[in-house]
């Protein structure tokens, strides 16, 4: 029996926060993933882990883009759902060099805010439950959006059938829940 790359890894699939590219010296295409026990180096392309965990659940990774698309109209770095549990937004991490990759994913499920940083080489973070921070180069508003883009993507896509009134209630519905969220901190 072939062994589960997350199981070969210990790695907990539902427990992961964030994964994204990173670069080591003398290597190439590695993938962080932060789970909430551990974080894990695997010497893959962030695509290539993305397929993984699409894997995991059975899900055909083209379906479920053209699904993504349908609610977001966004083709290229839109939002990954996997499963109720696991929505990756898209996140850019730092400043690409020739021919690498620059976003990573974070999970929503874990996202706790998204605020302006106080760091001088990112201009925004994104902070998880347990109060871990990933700076970020991208805008606050782009990420905001990001956000509010997987909040629908949550609320819809795992639901059967979706008409265009209700999707729209449940786009300012997640755009609400972000913004008052925002308001009360």
């Amino acid at each position: 029996m072939k062994v589960d790359f997350f199981e070969k890894r210990n790695i907990l699939a539902n427990e992961t926060m964030y994964i994204i590219p990173v670069y080591p010296e003398g290597q190439r295409n590695c993938t962080l993933i932060k789970t909430l026990t551990s974080s894990s180096l695997v010497n893959f392309h962030i695509k290539t882990v993305l397929k993984k965990y699409y894997m995991i659940n059975n899900i055909n990774e083209s379906y479920a883009r053209d699904s993504v698309y349908e609610f977001t109209r966004k083709k290229t770095l839109s939002t990954v759902p996997i499963s109720s549990d696991i929505i990756f937004m898209p996140v850019k991490t730092r400043i690409p060099l020739q021919g690498e990759t620059s976003y990573g994913y974070a999970n929503i499920r874990f996202i706790d805010n998204i605020l302006k940083s106080d760091n001088q080489e990112s201009l925004s973070k994104v902070l998880f439950n347990d109060t871990t921070e990933l700076f970020s180069p991208q805008s606050l508003k782009s990420l905001e959006r990001s956000y509010v883009n997987a909040k629908l993507i949550e609320k819809n896509y795992f639901s059967k059938e979706v008409d265009e009134r209700e999707h729209l209630e449940k786009l300012l519905e997640a755009f609400f829940l972000y913004t008052t969220k925002q308001t009360k901190e």
